[in-house]
């Protein structure tokens, strides 16, 4: 499994598919999406509230409408996904400008707020921070420059200007005339008369740049450094005169008569009297449960984009004491995924284990849930038992699952930072980020007792087992074999040091299946467990992070797309299929030619039967010569690999021989078709030396060399 990283927390609100489904064509090929299950929510990072409802730019998910009519019991209508980051939104008539950070400006109709709908977007080429809407107009606040855009059609929105800054644009409002841009500490003014050439014609430093809001002859400014109000009642010589310490990093500011609100991200909300500006003085503040990162204030309410924690709504009546009195949070986290007969076991992050029965893979239906103290991370499961690495301090969970409609936490082990679990015999292996492999015995589910452990050179991130070899991912340094025949002293064997970061493993037969992040799928070949060797690669389009064989095919996700991977032919991985899915898929599981997707918002179902039965996969490449192929690796320690080539079937002789020409190891003697053939020789019985291979087929004999070193 790959590894948890920072997770989403919050209260959980399971969201029916029913009524709410993102707008967004998919693009695939060979695979087919028959069930989905959950609809979390991402990351809030800004807000906007128009009448009756609350429009917030989720990063991860896109843009979430809520009625808000009843500011104590907000209620999602609907959403709309984004293909990028939404960060922040703002409404005017019956559409919602997104600023989708590095998937520029979308724009929505949310006529119905229950559909809203995407009826455009313009590629910006750039980071897009934030945005301001005045008139016909969207003003965007890029890398380095203000972008204006006429939207006299939101459904063919044209840039027309562009200012370009000095340094990065992090903010931007708009008041009559003039833009108001917050950029590495300077506030500038841009006269956009004429949006075409927008002209600054006046700047001051605040020290404190970042986010910006406007309130009659004065402009206040937010961000890491601080709170500064400035005068703009001339806007070509703007001056600062009021500064703050507002205890935190600021991403949001709204303001509204006396007061300003900052959303100062770990510290809450802070409520700012303005009305000297000369001397603004924090007055009261409400501690958020996540990060606060925007804010929107309607008819004594703020409404706080919170980060993790979703949407918050706080009654600032009494602006010494703002409090709470409502909130909405869809949030969970699917990381990993295991089959069992007709149900998923679903690791949902802090929502823990979810048990979902998959009898109709086009109906997923949620019967029960267990949560767990921390992060479900990874989950394996063994008869009537689920064990769910739990992150951290909660380590090995064991859930009985006699009755799946409600799982219980029958026992745990103490594992610090358990990502990943693999079950096989009486015993669990867990993969514990720093810790390394830890072997627990849970002959007794109800009293796992770690009994043996042995630690990884960086973060352990997985583990696979077969047979007496525990295959574990470590992030930097790939795939360790350890021999765990002696659970209580597992000691490592082999291994191979992928190319990228070993981040999951699967294996299948004598194949391990590697998702190597940034290097894609890496195929290698354990036959010999002290000496894995890389056969095959696949290249991804994004980094590998989750992996699963089922037959002749692999699954693997890459945190976009779902790839189905013919490897009949280990050593030649062939695509045949795949799926760009609409969250982040991390985690996936394979049951015949269905494929189980933990897809960060979603639990998704892929009905991947065209692709697996796609005919001709593998055509037969007949060689024109014969001919021996060089080992690899050459100098070898006990175990190296070499091949031949037959343009005819034959007869085949390959043996092994050592510097006096003494037959040491026959490794081929009999029929072979045409081909390309590997074998593997184990030089672990013999002495360090020079050794050759001789093949003799057909009239054919050629010798190499090679030396094992011990």
């Amino acid at each position: 499994m790959k590894r948890c990283g920072m997770l989403l927390s919050g209260v959980l609100v399971l969201m029916a598919l029913s009524g709410i489904v993102p707008a967004a064509a998919q693009d695939s090929l060979n695979v087919t999406m028959v069930g989905r299950l959950y609809d979390y929510w991402g990351y809030a990072e800004g807000v906007a509230v128009s009448g009756n409802y609350a429009y917030v730019a989720d990063c991860g998910t896109g843009l979430r409408v809520l009625d808000v009519s009843d500011p104590t019991n907000p209620i999602e209508l609907g959403y709309c996904y984004t293909p990028g980051c939404a960060i922040a939104v703002a409404v005017s008539g019956n559409y919602a400008y997104v600023a989708d950070f590095y998937n520029g400006l979308r724009v929505l109709d949310v006529t119905f707020p229950s559909r809203p709908i995407e009826v455009s977007f313009l590629d910006t080429q750039t980071y897009i921070w934030g945005l301001a809407v005045c008139r016909n107009y969207v003003y965007l606040a890029g890398d380095n420059d203000l972008r204006i855009v006429s939207v006299a059609n939101p459904h063919n929105p044209i840039e027309v200007g562009r200012y370009d800054s000095l340094s990065w644009v992090r903010g931007v409002a708009v008041q009559g005339n003039y833009a108001y841009i917050s950029d590495a500490g300077y506030l500038r003014v841009v006269n956009v008369v004429n949006p075409a050439d927008p002209v600054e014609v006046g700047y001051c430093y605040t020290s404190s740049g970042g986010v910006v809001a406007l309130s009659g002859n004065y402009a206040y400014c937010a961000s890491y450094f601080g709170f500064c109000a400035v005068d703009i009642a001339d806007p070509q010589n703007p001056v600062a005169v009021g500064y703050l310490d507002t205890h935190g990093n600021a991403w949001g500011i709204a303001v509204f008569g006396n007061h300003a609100y900052v959303a100062a991200t770990d510290s809450g909300l802070r409520v700012i009297d303005v009305t000297d500006p000369a001397n603004p003085v924090e007055v009261g503040y409400y501690d958020s449960p996540g990060y606060a990162q925007g804010v929107s204030i309607v008819g004594g309410y703020a409404y706080v984009a919170d980060g993790n924690k979703g949407l918050r709504v706080v009654d600032v009546a009494s602006h010494g004491n703002p409090i709470e009195i409502g909130s909405y949070s869809s949030s969970g986290w699917t990381l990993g995924v295991a089959i069992s007969g007709n149900y998923a076991y679903v690791a949902d992050g802090q929502a823990g284990l979810a048990m979902v029965n998959v009898a109709d893979p086009s109906n997923p239906i949620e019967i029960g849930r267990c949560i767990t103290p921390r992060n479900a991370c990874d989950v394996a499961v063994s008869g009537d038992y689920a064990y769910v690495a739990d992150d951290w301090e909660a380590g090995l969970r064991v859930l009985d699952l006699a009755h799946h409609q409600d799982p219980i936490e029958v026992g745990y082990c103490a594992i610090l930072g358990a990502e990943g679990v693999a079950v096989s015999g009486g015993y669990a292996y867990v993969a514990a980020d720093k810790g390394g492999l830890h072997v627990v015995d849970i002959v007794n589910p109800l009293c796992p007792v770690e009994v043996g452990c042995i630690g990884t050179p960086t973060y352990t991130n997985d583990v696979a087992v077969s047979g007496n070899y525990a295959y574990v991912g470590d992030h930097y340094y790939g795939l360790r074999v350890m021999d765990v025949s002696d659970p209580e002293n597992p000691v490592e064997v082999g291994y191979y040091e992928t190319p990228g970061q070993a981040y999951d493993v699967a294996i299948s037969g004598d194949y391990a299946y590697v998702a190597d992040r940034m290097c894609g799928l890496r195929v290698v070949d354990i036959s010999i467990p002290e000496n894995p060797v890389e056969v095959g690669y696949f290249n991804t389009t994004n980094w590998a992070v989750g992996v699963a064989v089922s037959g002749n095919h692999a699954f693997v996700v890459d945190g976009v797309t779902l790839w189905v991977l013919d490897v009949a032919d280990p050593t030649n991985p062939i695509e045949v299929g795949y799926y760009r899915t609409p969250g982040d898929p991390v985690g996936v599981a394979a049951a015949g030619s269905y494929a189980y997707v933990a897809d960060y918002y979603h639990f998704e179902i892929f009905d991947c039967s065209q692709a697996v039965s796609v005919p001709n996969h593998h055509p037969l490449e007949v060689p024109v010569r014969f001919s021996l192929l060089p080992a690899y690796p050459n100098p070898f320690n006990a175990a190296t690999r070499f091949g031949f080539q037959l343009p005819a079937s034959g007869w085949v002789d390959l043996s092994v021989y050592d510097i006096l020409g003494q037959r040491v190891a026959v490794l081929t003697n009999g029929f072979r078709p045409a081909g390309t053939h590997h074998v593997t020789f184990d030089g672990s019985s013999l002495a360090s030396g020079v050794y050759f291979y001789r093949l003799q087929a057909g009239g054919f004999s050629a010798v190499q060399k090679m030396v094992l070193l011990k």
